[in-house]
């Protein structure tokens, strides 16, 4: 499951890294017949070093290690989960922990960045688009040992569409008009209009049991399912114990429906400062590990361990503000163009050290719609700016460096989120060379700029809220449906993330077509049209897509280097270490 998470400036790109600690479980019932995907010979999603200083790609195998029964793996992670309940998971450190515990009724395929079945065997669609059949596998068991049924997804579904509950997905899931378990191994779900991110966006939420919240509803139930102390799922690892703030501790799930895991644990710790993450994985005591392209350069050369560059599905933007009574200025397309046009992309990935992919357009690179090209939406031309400025009446009569019109000068105010101290390194990266270079972009070409910081209650507010805003430097992480209904739409000024109240009727008529459709390709040609129009109308200025660096020791084998596949665990029930230890 991806909620779709809307951050400002700093975006939790969660840092986490691996520990081995304990080995106290038998090896019995397991072989080593089915060999493991080697991280070191995973597919990439695109270029994933060029240009990023002290980056080591993953080399290429040349051949398949042989697999190794027994084991354990540690994860860092810079935040402890507030709830191991996944139907509540904020960030990506939370997913990556509960994606081992449970498994959603599909998954995102890393290849193709499309949904396909996990706990469904089958999926049927209606001709109408309104009608989704599931039929479950016949062997999927809960840790506890008893069978997973329909009913189990039915009430999970219950929960997603209950107002007191409160969970993050419900906007999305009232798209349900009813979930009817049809008997114990199938589930249709009827929807109250056509809506094809369904698979994509709904069917990949976690299934959690029923028997553990039995008795319980309205607020009680909320505070039964956020206070889950021995969470029960069907994923390849079963929970142990945990040490709250400090770790988690998975053993393998020897019933696994894929088949019993390779290691036999799989532990996660807490650590927020980055030279403890440095030293754990310099160290050897780290396995596995996300972190911000700044901190790879300390790791040094290292023999053991391989990184690589991935891109993730968070993008910053700069919002304009177009409401008639506050966007001044930005109201002139000409004017938006220009400030479009004197940002240098190419500058502000260097200048936060390639830590994001300059964009080309409004998808994501982790988007299956997404389209590589390296032609830039908004090439950088001070020059052009400056004819675009002056058309639009916007001139420097004075020799000031600022343009005037009608006795006002071109000044725009940048609402940025401030960052607290207590912030950790490992949790993101600073924005603040995106925000000198938009500065020195926008001055160069005669517009004063005024920054306002503030906390994200306040940040949010204003611009979400109040909508009292001119600019407003965003990040938002999408997950895997080409869709952005939730930004563009006219309507999503009051129920999205339209902060900047951009209306087009004709965006609005292919995204609208857009949810209708179920063909990937024919979904793709929409959402780029719904590009071209959002690129000519310019409520927004892409800026770029962040990118993670994941470190990997030499001695796992398995993962491979693709955001979907690292956020998911991807087949890591066939992961192993390759000292069996």
């Amino acid at each position: 499951m991806r909620c779709i998470l809307l951050l400002a400036l700093i975006v939790v790109l969660l840092a986490g890294c691996s520990l081995p600690i304990g080995r106290d479980r038998a090896t019995s019932g397991r072989t080593a017949a089915t060999p493991a995907v080697d991280s070191q010979a995973g597919p990439s999603n695109g270029p994933l070093s060029e240009g990023t200083a002290g980056v080591r790609p993953f080399p290429r195998a040349t051949s398949s290690p042989a697999p190794v029964v027994g084991g354990h793996v540690t994860e860092l992670i810079p935040l402890y989960p507030h709830t191991l309940n996944p139907l509540f998971n904020e960030n990506e450190a939370q997913e990556r922990v509960t994606s081992l515990l449970f498994e959603g009724l599909m998954r995102i395929d890393p290849e193709t960045r499309t949904p396909v079945p996990s706990l469904a065997e089958d999926v049927q669609v209606s001709a109408d688009g309104l009608r989704y059949t599931f039929v479950l596998s016949p062997r999927i068991t809960w840790h506890d040992g008893t069978p997973m049924t329909a009913r189990d997804v039915a009430w999970t579904y219950g929960l997603l569409r209950d107002s007191q509950v409160e969970a993050p997905l419900r906007q999305y899931a009232e798209r349900i008009k009813n979930v009817v378990a049809d008997e114990p191994s199938t589930v249709t779900f009827t929807l109250a209009e056509p809506y094809s991110p369904f698979l994509a966006r709904l069917a990949t939420a976690p299934i959690i049991p029923r028997k553990p919240f039995a008795g319980h509803s309205g607020q009680r139930l909320r505070a039964r399912l956020l206070n889950w102390k021995q969470p029960v799922g069907t994923g390849p690892f079963r929970f142990v114990a945990t040490r709250p703030g400090q770790s988690i501790e998975l053993a393998a799930y020897a019933r696994y429906h894929g088949g019993e895991p390779m290691l036999d644990r799989y532990n996660f710790r807490v650590l927020r400062d980055p030279a403890a993450v440095q030293q754990a994985l310099s160290g050897g005591e780290a396995d596995l590990a996300w972190l911000t392209p700044a901190l790879v350069p300390e790791l040094g050369e290292q023999d053991f361990l391989s990184q690589t560059v991935i891109d993730t599905p968070t993008s910053t933007l700069l919002f304009f503000n177009l409401d008639p009574e506050r966007g001044g200025a930005l109201l002139d397309r000409r004017v938006r163009r220009a400030l479009a046009h004197a940002l240098d992309l190419e500058s502000i990935a260097t200048g936060m050290n390639q830590a994001v992919r300059p964009a080309t357009g409004y998808q994501p690179p982790t988007s299956p719609a997404y389209r590589q090209t390296h032609t830039p939406l908004y090439a950088y031309d001070p020059a052009r700016a400056k004819v675009l400025l002056s058309n639009a009446g916007w001139k420097d009569a004075d020799g000031d460096g600022v343009r005037q019109k009608g006795g006002q000068t071109l000044t725009l105010t940048l609402a940025v989120n401030s960052v607290p101290k207590e912030f950790p390194m490992t949790l993101g990266l600073s924005y603040d060379p995106a925000v000198a270079s938009i500065i020195a972009g926008w001055k160069a070409v005669g517009v004063r700029v005024k920054v306002v910081r503030e906390g994200w209650e306040a940040f949010a507010s204003r611009v979400f809220g109040a909508h009292d805003f001119e600019v407003a430097l965003l990040s938002m992480t999408a997950d895997a449906d080409p869709d952005t209904s939730y930004t563009w739409a006219t309507e999503a000024y009051t129920q999205g993330f339209n902060a900047g109240r951009y209306a087009s009727e004709r965006t609005d008529a292919l995204l609208r077509r857009g949810v209708a459709l179920h063909s990937i390709e024919e979904r793709a040609q929409v959402y780029g049209e719904v590009g071209r129009q959002l690129g000519a109308d310019v409520p927004a200025v892409p800026l770029g897509a962040t990118r993670l660096v994941v470190v990997s020791s030499d001695r796992l084998a398995g993962p491979r280097s693709d955001y979907w596949s690292a956020l998911q665990h991807t087949d890591a029930h066939r992961w192993f270490v390759r000292d069996g230890r």
